[in-house]
């Protein structure tokens, strides 16, 4: 693949890694609200989508392991291990749970939520290489593909809403960050494994066309904005929404098919953006700095919120937080990528290499 080639994937990742931030940002309102029902409904599936994209099953499992381990498993456990420094001696948090909330890796057991998605991440390459492997032969069939991948997705769906309900027997070994929230889910979000693989997979079934992105370039515009346009008025007139994290999947086809939906138009959004010289280097930016952006987007919002909400009012908090987690974790990329003692502990080799 020549970087021309992709650079669309980077600017979506760049528009993706904006939606994750937003989306925890009071501006998108409760749960129920047309807007965070608009931005849950595709925003993680995107970025497991885009993962599937350069999914290399031809790669040994060893390799692979290692080259996940320092991509994603190294700043989960480095920003967490120094988190503890923390919620050990000052906050008076039991090392015991909080170390044992880490290894079990869901959103409710460690410190930063947003993190449960690089170990879940982790696991799905990991164990979508096994299927691949398993059945090579058998998805060569590309009927044989589809109808295993509704399957999978059916399969998935059923499972998230069986393990809806807290776990009671993990409850006393992990640590409560949040007080309201219960406990639900496997290690390392195992349990929604069917459903984000479902959107890797697609990713990987679907690269070269993603990549090579067919589409005439007077037709752009108006599919973008068709296709937002529709996914705004589908979500507003009959809500249907997904969050991993809180093993929410409201609708088999209807959660499904906005994910689709809105993962098409952030594509073609991408497409459009990469004519516009100054907006392609800003989204691509964005796109590379992604992984510290989605590490330090949440502590920073709630910081900046937790600042201003009182003297200046909800909204402008909001705003001000956002645009401030955004700017800071740039800031951040910029001197963990050019020191290496820091990229080494937050960076896949190939990046810090490529900065020192």
């Amino acid at each position: 693949m020549k970087p021309a080639q992709i650079t669309h994937i980077t600017i979506a990742k760049g528009i993706g890694i904006l939606l994750v931030a937003f989306g925890h940002n009071p501006l998108v309102g409760l749960p129920s609200s047309w807007l965070f029902t608009f931005v849950y409904a595709f925003h993680m599936p995107l970025f497991f989508f885009l993962s599937g994209i350069f999914f290399r099953p031809e790669v040994d499992f060893w390799r692979l392991f290692k080259q996940k381990s320092a991509a994603l498993l190294k700043p989960y456990i480095t920003t967490l291990v120094l988190l503890s420094l923390f919620f050990i001696f000052i906050k008076k948090i039991p090392a015991e749970p909080y170390f044992t909330g880490m290894v079990y890796g869901i959103g409710s057991s460690i410190a930063w939520v947003p993190l449960w998605f690089l170990p879940h991440l982790w696991l799905v390459f990991l164990c979508v290489w096994g299927i691949h492997r398993a059945l090579a032969t058998t998805i060569k069939k590309i009927p044989v593909l589809w109808l295993l991948l509704l399957l999978w997705l059916t399969f998935g769906y059923f499972l998230a809403r069986y393990f809806q309900q807290p776990i009671l027997s993990i409850t006393g070994f992990l640590p409560n960050f949040e007080l309201n929230r219960p406990h639900i889910g496997l290690p390392f979000t195992l349990d929604m494994l069917p459903l984000t693989s479902f959107y890797f997979i697609l990713g990987f079934a679907l690269r070269n066309y993603v990549i090579m992105l067919p589409i005439k370039p007077p037709l752009l515009p108006w599919l973008t904005l068709s296709s937002f346009g529709s996914l705004g008025l589908l979500t507003y007139l009959v809500p249907a929404t997904l969050d991993f994290d809180m093993r929410k999947y409201d609708s088999l086809w209807l959660s499904t098919s906005y994910a689709l939906l809105g993962i098409f138009a952030t594509l073609s959004l991408a497409k459009l953006c990469e004519k516009q010289l100054q907006i392609r280097r800003i989204l691509t930016y964005l796109g590379s700095a992604s992984l510290i952006i989605f590490i330090f987007h949440g502590y920073i919002q709630d910081k900046v919120i937790r600042t201003l909400n009182h003297p200046y009012g909800n909204t402008f908090a909001a705003i001000v937080a956002y645009f401030s987690s955004i700017v800071i974790s740039l800031l951040l990329w910029e001197i963990i990528r050019r020191q290496r003692c820091l990229a080494l502990l937050w960076l896949p080799r190939t990046n810090h290499k490529q900065t020192t």
